[in-house]
């Protein structure tokens, strides 16, 4: 059995770092084989039972999230804040999500759920959810726990429960209330008061049925983009008054209920931990991803280098720090070191093409430093290793998502036409995700598809997370739909 001993600036360890691919997790994880199995179990779990729990189709999948599971004094040295708060989550766009978390209990990494679960809603197209049932979902997800194989979601949980038996926003107020809205904030009693509402309300609405035959409407008119009293009006049809005192009643007398999910049959690592150097490029991976100019990475990426003059994560990392840098022609020379490889994972093709892509864009905006980029032949080799991506990996969504909007801005008609197949692919795979949504849009508005474009543009606008990304796509359709009646 390979020990990785890791040591760079006074990091070290010395334990069996496992790395393999579970759905669409990629993880990383330190300690035994079965360890580093049930991390990715459990995630997937908690997304499955998310899904069940909101009545979503089992085609709502996930982003491709990276997962790195650490000791608690490696998490110190990568970053002081992951370490504080027992690790950490972030997305670098549509479909790259990155979860960071000590060794321990499912139950340790609260807040670090709570976030994933934020944003996982947002990557099912439920971002316009009221944020009182967002944060409820949250709440109740960061909660869940595991206990013999089983994840349990839901429970009673007493410090919530006789916070709001003696306080209480009352639904006119509550109902309404923005994430950043003052009153939240005024005092931590105030935002303890809120949270716990917004838990048991989620609580009785997935899991205690008690509003099932009013929420789901509620919901989905707001959804649809009627207003709050509106949609309140429609469904509930009882001034607030009245709620609250159902409520007040309820509270004294319902017993919460629990959702349990059997963990995932385990599976069996056929192949052997990660080296030294592997560990090294994939957390100098993580700290790019985080913080583009991290010297750690740097150094990580480096010394990798010095083993490896080949590996592709390091050279890669190199090359982003550089791009964030607008050190353009040094990224230049660090591709063409990995654009001559015969064997390059598909996300190492991705990210190439991704980064040619990028230095492309930087020279048709003329950025200083970018007058040596040959911008068509940046394009032409981007085009190149997207599509060996996808070959390679034909169900991931980034890399017809990153040539369909390099293709769409420089406005190549043909080489759209001949993407789509592949963009709608992914987006009937995830037909949640406005971004995607609304590259077909864009995609079809220069093929000359008006049909398309609108039916697109409706899903856009169904999808829309803000109410200015509703409205926008609100006036693209009713043009659309003028210029589809019109006489032809």
């Amino acid at each position: 059995m390979i020990v990785a001993a890791l040591t760079i600036g006074g990091w070290a360890c010395a334990a069996d770092t496992w790395g393999y691919s579970y759905k669409d997790f990629e993880i990383m994880a330190e300690g035994s084989a079965n360890d580093a199995l049930t991390v990715g179990r459990q995630l997937g779990a908690m997304d499955e039972s998310m899904r069940a729990l909101l009545h979503l189709s089992s085609v709502a999948s996930e982003p491709p999230t990276r997962v790195y599971v650490l000791p608690q004094a490696q998490l110190a040295m990568l970053d002081a804040v992951w370490s504080s708060e027992g690790g950490g989550f972030f997305r670098t766009g549509p479909f790259d999500d990155y979860v960071v978390l000590p060794n321990g209990p499912l139950s340790a990494n609260a807040e670090v759920y709570e976030q994933r679960a934020r944003a996982l809603l947002a990557s099912w197209g439920l971002g316009r959810l009221p944020e009182w049932y967002r944060q409820g979902i949250a709440l109740l997800m960061a909660d869940a726990r595991v206990e013999h194989d089983q994840l349990i979601v839901g429970q009673d949980l007493r410090e919530r429960s006789e916070r709001i038996a003696h306080n209480w926003i009352p639904m006119a107020q509550f109902l309404q209330l923005a994430a950043n809205d003052p009153t939240l904030h005024r005092s931590p009693d105030t935002e303890a008061t809120y949270e716990a509402q917004c838990w048991w309300l989620a609580h009785l609405t997935l899991l205690d049925t008690v509003l099932d035959k009013v929420m789901p409407q509620y919901l989905q008119r707001l959804l649809m983009g009627e207003s709050q009293q509106q949609a309140y009006a429609a469904t509930f049809g009882i001034p607030y008054e009245q709620l609250d005192q159902y409520f007040r009643k309820l509270r004294g007398k319902i017993v919460l209920k629990r959702y349990t999910a059997a963990l995932p049959d385990p599976v069996v690592l056929t192949n052997p931990p990660l080296t030294t150097v592997q560990v090294q490029s994939r957390l100098a991976e993580l700290l790019l991803a985080h913080e583009p100019q991290a010297a750690g990475a740097t150094q990580m990426a480096k010394d990798v280098l010095s083993q490896e003059p080949k590996n592709e994560r390091a050279l890669l990392t190199l090359a982003g720090q550089d791009f964030a840098a607008r050190r353009y022609g040094a990224v230049q020379e660090r591709l063409a070191e990995l654009g001559t490889s015969e064997e390059l994972s598909a996300a190492s093709h991705r990210a190439l093409g991704t980064l040619q892509a990028g230095l492309a864009k930087a020279r048709d905006e003329n950025m200083p430093g970018s007058s040596g980029v040959d911008a068509r032949g940046m394009r032409a080799a981007a085009r190149t290793h997207l599509k060996r991506a996808m070959d390679l990996d034909p169900n991931d969504p980034r890399a017809p998502f990153q040539l369909g909007w390099m293709l769409s801005t420089a406005g190549d008609v043909v080489g759209v036409r001949e993407l789509l197949p592949k963009v709608e692919a992914a987006f009937y795979r995830r037909p949640e995700s406005a971004d995607l949504a609304e590259l077909l849009v864009r995609m079809h508005t220069l093929a000359g598809n008006t049909a398309d474009v609108f039916k697109y543009a409706v899903a856009e606008q169904r999808l829309a997370a803000t109410d200015a990304d509703r409205a926008r796509a609100t006036a693209r359709v009713e043009r659309l739909r003028t210029q589809l009646k019109a006489p032809q």
